[in-house]
């Protein structure tokens, strides 16, 4: 009876250790960039996607601190549009599926 005790507190301790809420830890803030075209525009979430060149798409999420700039002109989220070419870097955000913007660089 001990010995499933001990197996089931063991088990239990290395799922939290090691389950998603571990995973989402270890890529959360972690930095990250992302390069491609703007294929979708997300106003009430103040993201868009990204398709990059491999085929995957990202989100990346802005917010009022995040440094646009459009054909290297000082820009706002209302001037990114589907089709341009965007770069943009900043930090991962829960399991690395949203690019959390500091800088995003776009081109007509």
């Amino acid at each position: 009876m001990n010995k499933i005790l001990l197996i089931l507190v063991t088990c239990a301790g290395l799922l939290l250790a090691f389950g998603p809420s571990a995973q989402a830890a270890t890529t959360l803030g972690t930095p990250g960039k992302v390069a491609g075209k703007i294929t979708a525009i997300h106003p009430a979430h103040h993201s868009f996607t990204v398709e990059r060149l491999d085929g995957s798409k990202r989100e990346v999420r802005v917010s009022h601190e995040t440094k646009i700039r459009v054909d290297g002109q000082p820009a706002t989220f209302k001037d990114l549009a589907v089709g341009q070419k965007v770069r943009a870097a900043g930090e991962l955000g829960p399991q690395g599926h949203i690019l959390i913007a500091h800088r995003v660089r776009a081109k007509n």
